[in-house]
């Protein structure tokens, strides 16, 4: 893993929309919608997810965690409203 700066425009706290885990030894990134106002798509949580998305394709399919760069495999997309959609892929 390669230690690194991460710059503030690159930083996946305090989002309003989505809660973003990554799970380094599985190559994991899990994006939890979150239900407010209400579990639906809206033009905020679409600018979060892209987010995630951009920085991806910034450190090469990597994302920092804990101060290191993580390879990421699998990007999860899914809710934290029970019986809310789930969606994973590669």
């Amino acid at each position: 893993m390669n230690t690194v700066a991460i710059g503030n425009e690159f930083n996946l706290e305090n989002l309003s929309q989505i809660d973003v885990e990554i799970d380094p030894r599985h190559g994991i990134v899990w994006v939890y919608q979150k239900s407010t106002p209400r579990p639906c798509f809206n033009p905020q949580l679409i600018s979060e997810v892209r987010k995630v998305q951009l920085m991806l394709e910034t450190y090469h399919g990597c994302l920092p965690y804990q101060g290191e760069l993580v390879p990421i495999h699998y990007h999860v997309l899914d809710s934290r409203a029970p019986g809310i959609f789930s969606m994973g892929g590669i």
